[in-house]
């Protein structure tokens, strides 16, 4: 039988020391991390393929998924990836470093449970799961194993996104009062650009955990939480607008209220465009996203002085490592770094209550309370 190849964090599991390879210039280079991706079902997966295959240092061991046309899809790539029909299989045979999560959201509990227990990193496709109670559990499993859990928000890996919240938590504008995040696009049936497998489960309210809810909304929290923190209560109302697609809420207002103030994510399936706008106000002034350009205004004196205005590109050079989420992830994992915000388990468990509260909300008509 051959010797089954291990990576580096899996030698050092077993008591063995990884000795690093050569390079070609004939000094040492890292062993390689090995990751395996579990499901094709998400179009997510195939650009995250090829992200890890153009990330130096990773390696791409092994793909699963049970569903016989779609490891035919993937054994056409150039170069094909060795395949699987059975998860676990998959981590037995291959012991990889990480697995990468792009499944349907329902899927996402079981695979990280399955990875904890062979204490195999984890990054998963937001949201990190269809219900707190999931979430939480995914956290514990991830903690009781030393593993580290990372859930990828993809917009955030676009530099002037991530460098207006950045600005907006520094306190550049003062205490953040409100933000508005508008989000959506003409919903992923008339897209006219994904596969039938993703959008059979976008459509599902189980799979998904809500259509636009558990989609488009996950991402608005994800940016609220981390500049603002918790809210202390949700109300939500969820509207079908569409009608050759009855019964399919599209429309989502979403308001958070805080003590010091309020922010609102609202986002769509039903728009005749995509939209992507942020717009963070704070005691000193405000942030506001437009394309690529960063609009920063101040507070002036009285109300008959003009504003001022500047308007910005993101400042610094893209480094390696926040090039896209199996960059940061490779990053983390190689140096034992924390997961930074807004990425971090902890902070997705939070997304996942609101979620949730956001649900309850709209089915009652009521303000949900959240915990602290």
């Amino acid at each position: 039988m051959p010797v089954a190849r291990l990576g580096r964090s899996s030698l050092c599991r077993r008591g063995f020391l990884a000795l690093p390879l050569a390079n070609a210039t004939g000094g040492a280079a890292e062993t390689p991390l090995r990751f395996c991706l579990a499901t094709l079902e998400h179009d997510h997966a195939w650009w995250t393929m090829d992200h890890i295959r153009r990330t130096p240092g990773v390696q791409l061991v092994g793909v699963c998924d049970r569903r016989p046309h779609l490891r035919e899809k993937a054994a056409r790539l150039s170069p094909a990836p060795p395949l699987f029909d059975d998860v676990e299989k998959m981590l037995k045979e291959v012991k990889p470093d990480a697995l990468i999560v792009t499944a349907p959201n329902n899927e996402h509990r079981a695979l990280v449970e399955l990875a904890a227990r062979h204490r195999i990193h984890c990054l998963v496709q937001k949201p990190m799961a269809t219900l707190a109670a999931d979430a939480r559990a995914m956290k514990k499993a991830a903690g009781a194993a030393g593993i580290t859990l990372m859930v990828n928000h993809y917009p955030l890996w676009d530099p002037a996104r991530y460098e207006l919240l950045s600005r907006a938590k520094s306190g550049e504008i003062g205490e953040v009062q409100q933000m508005t995040v508008i989000n959506g696009m003409q919903g992923p049936r008339d897209m006219n650009v994904l596969t039938p497998d993703y959008k059979k489960w976008l459509y599902d309210p189980v799979r998904n955990g809500g259509y636009v809810l558990g989609d488009q909304v996950t991402y608005g929290f994800a940016y609220i939480l981390w500049v603002m923190g918790v809210p202390d209560s949700v109300v939500a109302t969820l509207t079908p607008i569409k009608k050759h697609e009855e019964g399919i809420d599209d429309l989502v207002t979403v308001t958070l209220q805080y003590p010091h103030g309020q922010a609102t994510v609202e986002a769509s399936w039903a728009w005749p465009h995509p939209v992507g706008e942020l717009l963070c106000f704070g005691a000193r002034g405000s942030l506001t996203l437009r394309g690529q350009q960063i609009v920063w205004k101040n507070s002036p004196p009285r109300f008959n002085v003009p504003v001022e205005e500047k308007i910005s590109k993101p400042t610094a050079a893209i480094p390696p490592e926040r090039a896209h989420g199996i960059a940061n992830f490779a990053h983390i994992l190689r140096n034992k770094l924390p997961v930074e915000e807004p990425h971090s388990a902890e902070l997705n468990v939070r997304i996942c209550e609101l979620v949730d509260a956001a649900r309850e909300s709209a089915r009652t008509g009521r303000r949900v309370a959240l915990r602290r």
